[in-house]
């Protein structure tokens, strides 16, 4: 699903409703089907412009908006490596598979607990990944990944010290980037 010219402001206004389940339902549908891919943009506003992302932003999006509304929400990073999923036999053997990364994922605080929120996989990937729908807002939704340690930031710098602890210090080369077109292509034609 592709959203262009769209604002945060203009989706609070459209989802905005009297019944708060509806409200959060809607949203979080919203931001889930905007297509799964690798890539690198970095804000809410760049997602609502391209409509695809990962989990980060994904789930800052997610963050802008459910804020934007009222709702108490923060981010939360765990340790994280593809290889953790479901990958495609030619995928298997790339040294990004298992680099050590961090997943994010969204916790609203509702009724005076903490339930999870993870938007990551839209829905047409349900079939090979965890995708969450048809629940009953009031628990935590299943993460993508099995995890022990959650880290939540309070601010950018703890963000930062997350990421960097969470992240293998090694980055891409020509070689990775034709992986990740590959992978991309590939969740593109998942339908």
């Amino acid at each position: 699903m592709k959203q262009q010219n769209i604002t945060i402001e203009q989706i609070v206004s459209q989802y905005k409703s009297d019944d708060k389940i509806f409200e959060r339902i809607s949203i979080f549908n919203l931001v889930r089907d905007f297509l799964y891919q690798i890539n690198w943009a970095s804000t809410p506003e760049k997602i609502l412009s391209i409509g695809e992302w990962y989990c980060a932003s994904k789930h800052r999006l997610l963050k802008s908006i459910y804020d934007e509304l009222w709702y108490k929400t923060r981010l939360c990073f765990i340790p994280f490596s593809f290889d953790m999923l479901f990958l495609p036999e030619e995928l298997k053997d790339w040294w990004y598979a298992n680099k050590k990364w961090y997943h994010v994922f969204l916790q609203m605080e509702l009724n005076n607990k903490w339930i999870n929120i993870d938007a990551t996989f839209n829905i047409w990937l349900e079939h090979i990944y965890t995708v969450n729908k048809n629940r009953d807002w009031l628990s935590s939704q299943k993460i993508i990944c099995n995890y022990s340690n959650v880290y939540t930031p309070k601010n950018d710098d703890e963000e930062f010290e997350i990421k960097k602890m969470l992240s293998d210090p090694r980055w891409f080369d020509k070689n990775d980037d034709k992986r990740i077109e590959k992978y991309n292509n590939r969740i593109r034609t998942v339908k």
